[in-house]
């Protein structure tokens, strides 16, 4: 089997709470609805986390809009690492759906719709593909920390054949994806806590 991403090691965040997400709106990739309060305190509690990470990162690449840069931007603000802006880590083109119910939008994803005007699930993985090669083929990115969107997770599946999957990825988790030699699906995926000043990794099962 080929490979789609590059099988490198990377950190990976969904942004804090957004606006939409607080109204239980599905906003997509076309709305940049900004961080609420609780958004901003969930990015400054994550920095504990961020703060303990081993290998610590080298460069954090984030979404355009708004929900994943400032999340990105408080993580960063003790150690001014490069911060690079990808677009392309946007999230998917929610079309006409964007404001729906999450629910009612991820639903019909799930049972392959399209919305009009949006993206289809090939559409935003081979997108998010390209995002993600660009990335981990970067050998100046020698630990890279990626700041985005949930639907992203389920873009890496579809990369790799595994059906749509409820991950229930909450805001501001970080996981680690940790290369392996598994041709269905390449990485361990961990998500971290914060014990007593140390990192917990638990294998998500993923």
């Amino acid at each position: 089997m080929i490979h789609p991403l590059p099988q490198k090691p990377f950190y990976f965040i969904r942004h804090g709470e957004s606006e939409w997400n607080a109204l239980d709106q599905f906003a997509g990739g076309q709305i940049d609805t900004p961080l609420t309060p609780l958004g901003r305190q969930q990015a400054m509690d994550a920095s504990g986390i961020f703060d303990a990470l081993t290998p610590f990162p080298t460069h954090i690449i984030h979404s355009s809009l708004s929900r994943a840069r400032d999340t990105a931007a408080i993580l960063n603000k003790k150690h001014h690492l490069p911060m690079i802006e990808d677009p392309e880590l946007r999230e998917i083109d929610a079309g006409d759906w964007a404001g729906k119910p999450n629910a009612e939008a991820k639903a019909m994803w799930d049972d392959g719709l399209t919305p009009p005007n949006g993206e289809n699930l090939d559409v935003f993985a081979h997108r998010i593909m390209m995002a993600l090669s660009r990335i981990l083929s970067n050998q100046s990115y020698a630990v890279p920390f990626i700041a985005a969107h949930g639907r992203i997770i389920n873009a890496i599946d579809h990369l790799y054949g595994i059906p749509p999957r409820s991950l229930q990825l909450g805001n501001c988790q970080i996981l680690k994806f940790i290369p392996l030699n598994d041709l269905s699906y390449p990485w361990i995926v961990c998500r971290h806590q914060l014990v007593a000043g140390k990192i917990i990794e638990e294998h998500t099962g993923w």
